[in-house]
């Protein structure tokens, strides 16, 4: 048994393995969820969820009791569950698309500027880890339901707001990290 072993070049290990050095990252990474049966499954309910969410307004049935029943106040439940997937489906495109707005910009200037930018950045991700997840998003839609924001649109904006600060707030962490590093590199440097 050998404690240390030898380093090993990566182009000959990934070519002992099968994978293909020559195909790009994203292209290796596809090619392993393809060949999985699992993800194969997730994407079609994905795909099927996005199409129902999409057709709601044309394929919605009107009509009471039909596929999956009525509920206590006689509206039919699939066209209801078809409205759902719809503002679920956006509110969610529409809240990462905003976590990656502000996360991003924020982590380079962070990690490139260093100084003042970075402490704060630094001690807001500290307090928004403080508490978990959950308990800060609940906490957050509390203090805001009773405000003119919290009225508005079912309470999503708060949720939608609180969503953004804890994850935007992740993601600059993690941008500041790899920028910091990536600054120090030889081909940035030059």
């Amino acid at each position: 048994m050998r404690l240390f072993s030898r380093p090993t070049n990566p182009l000959a290990a990934a070519k002992g393995s099968g994978a293909d050095p020559q195909r790009s990252l994203p292209g290796r990474i596809w090619g392993r969820l393809a060949k999985s049966r699992g993800f194969g499954l997730a994407l079609l309910v994905l795909a099927g969820f996005v199409c129902m969410a999409v057709l709601a307004p044309a394929a919605a049935p009107g009509g009471v009791g039909l596929s999956l029943g009525a509920e206590s106040q006689g509206q039919d439940v699939l066209s209801r569950t078809m409205a759902a997937a719809r503002v679920s489906v956006l509110f969610n495109l529409f809240t990462t698309g905003s976590v990656l707005l502000l996360g991003i910009p924020l982590g380079m200037l962070a990690g490139y500027r260093g100084g003042w930018v970075d402490s704060v950045l630094a001690r807001l991700a500290e307090v928004v880890d403080v508490f978990p997840d959950l308990l800060f998003l609940i906490l957050f839609a509390v203090a805001f339901r009773g405000s003119g924001l919290g009225q508005a649109s079912g309470g999503l904006p708060p949720l939608w707001a609180a969503l953004v600060l804890v994850y935007g707030l992740n993601t600059a962490r993690s941008v500041r990290g790899d920028t910091r590093q990536l600054k120090q590199a030889a081909f940035v440097l030059s």
